[in-house]
């Protein structure tokens, strides 16, 4: 090749180079005016929105506005439970739930002991996210024991829930979250969700009470106050329970869409291990075993060594865990997830513990915890705080130098296909192409992922706006264009 056509070459990628440049630049300073511009809107006046987008393979920063700043990350902080979680415990962690029975066996089936359950606070037991009904699981345990020639216990059947806090909810969750299933609380021991579902008949007529049919389950020494009533046509539903854990009584307010059919309420469990042990003990009966004792749970570790080993039920695996907990962003699933770290790391799930223990974590590889504030792993509380920046430098850690990376990805929706963000971005660039997760609640809207860009980059983004003012699929609007943009570097 000639002197001259190899100058020809040269000159001619350098002005490609430099042409794509250009390009970029004038993008990114489009971009900047954008983000500039929301934060002028009626949307975002008081408030404000910050940006990071980062190149996974090459590290270049495309686009930083105001991502250093602390923003409420809502359930975008289940990204930094489960991508921890994967990474300390490993993608085929599995919880284990056990029984043991102690004392004596006589020649007449009769036990002169004890039966109990240790929890390991796995959220999965009996979860609808599976097809394995709690009720089935308690027949096969009761089976088990049944076969090895059981047919009384005179003692007690302890649940022992000591793995976890004392105090099922984080402090500092919002009082209206708590009796409503997304702030049920997180105990050593969950079953079902740790939810109970409510049923009322629907009515048309404006201001009208709402009837109570009933729960389900129907637990013994639990009421409901009910102050429901029936909305304006076009209205969803806003019907709020109102209650802390250990409360039996009640309070449901607020309005439910007209109709004149059934409709469905969840609310949280006031105590499940207490629940769990009343199933239980009714599992039990119907074997013909009989307790003479009472259930008791306790907070205490109850002593197994050298008691017999009942039955040892393990969980799905953790990356099946941790998919579940970011497509439909389940709260229960992300605050066992972050409470088992510390159990596993420390023998207590200790929440103090695992805020320690996700920070030491990830400075341990290099990331800047400076301004994190954790209150608990799912993003409830709005105390947290995370910056974009911190935010897409963990979602690029995880793609690029993670063991757990497989799985993490994973674990992300499809813009416009999956999970909480079914309809985001359909009909987009993002559309199949983005896996992100989402967050919110009032005021706040956040979403961090990861997509490829139009020049066959693969990028890794968190935007996050604060304090808007309005309806959060309104704000969802003002939000993709600026993604779509990003999808078009």
């Amino acid at each position: 090749m000639s002197n001259t056509r190899c100058g020809f070459i040269m000159v001619w990628a350098v002005c490609l180079g430099s042409y794509a440049f250009a390009q970029t630049t004038e993008k990114l300073q489009g971009l900047n005016a954008d983000l500039a511009g929301l934060e002028q809107s009626t949307l975002l006046s008081r408030g404000e929105v910050g940006l990071w987008v980062q190149e996974v393979e090459s590290g270049n920063v495309l686009v930083n506005y105001k991502a250093n700043r602390s923003f409420m990350p809502a359930s975008n902080l289940k990204l930094i439970t489960t991508a921890t979680a994967l990474e300390v415990l490993g993608s085929d962690y599995r919880y284990k739930t056990k029984g043991y029975y102690t004392g004596k066996l006589d020649s007449t089936g009769v036990l002169d002991g004890n039966l109990v359950v240790v929890g390991s606070g796995d959220p999965s037991l009996g979860s609808d996210q599976y097809n394995v009904k709690i009720s089935d699981l308690m027949s096969t345990w009761s089976e088990s024991l049944q076969k090895q020639g059981i047919k009384q216990v005179t003692g007690d059947l302890y649940v022992d829930v000591s793995a976890y806090d004392a105090n099922p909810v984080p402090d500092f969750w919002p009082w209206a979250d708590l009796g409503n299933y997304y702030g049920a609380g997180i105990y050593g021991l969950n079953l079902s969700d740790n939810t109970v579902k409510l049923y009322f008949q629907q009515n048309r007529t404006l201001a009208d009470p709402v009837k109570l049919l009933r729960s389900e389950p129907d637990m013994k020494g639990v009421s409901y106050t009910n102050g429901v009533v029936t909305g304006p046509e076009g209205s969803k539903d806003e019907a709020y329970i109102y209650g802390a854990p250990f409360q039996n009584n009640r309070m449901i307010l607020g309005t439910l869409p007209p109709g004149d059919g059934e409709y469905k309420v969840k609310g949280s469990m006031p105590d499940p291990p207490a629940w769990f042990g009343h199933l239980l003990k009714q599992a039990l009966k119907a074997k013909g075993i009989v307790l003479k004792g009472t259930v008791k749970v306790s907070a205490t570790p109850r002593k197994t060594s050298g008691a017999k080993l009942w039955f040892d039920y393990q969980s799905p695996t953790l990356a099946e865990l941790a998919r579940n907990t970011n497509f439909f962003s389940i709260n229960l699933y992300a605050e066992s997830i972050f409470q088992q770290i510390a159990l596993a790391k420390t023998g207590k799930g200790d929440r103090e513990k695992a805020i320690h223990e996700v920070k030491r974590f990830w400075s341990s590889v290099g990331i800047d915890t400076l301004g994190w504030i954790l209150m608990d792993g799912s993003g409830l509380s709005p105390l947290n705080a995370i910056s974009p920046e911190q935010m897409g430098k963990v979602l690029r850690y995880m793609a690029k130098d993670a063991k757990a990376s497989t799985a993490f990805v994973a674990s992300l929706p499809k813009a416009g296909k999956d999970g909480t963000v079914y309809w985001f971005g359909k009909n987009t660039a993002l559309e199949n192409n983005a896996q992100l997760k989402s967050g919110s609640f009032t005021g706040t809207l956040c979403y961090s992922g990861y997509m490829i860009t139009k020049s066959n980059k693969r990028v890794a983004f968190s935007i996050m706006m604060n304090r808007y003012e309005g309806e959060m699929r309104a704000a969802a609007k003002k939000l993709l264009p600026l993604l779509e943009k990003v999808a078009d570097f």
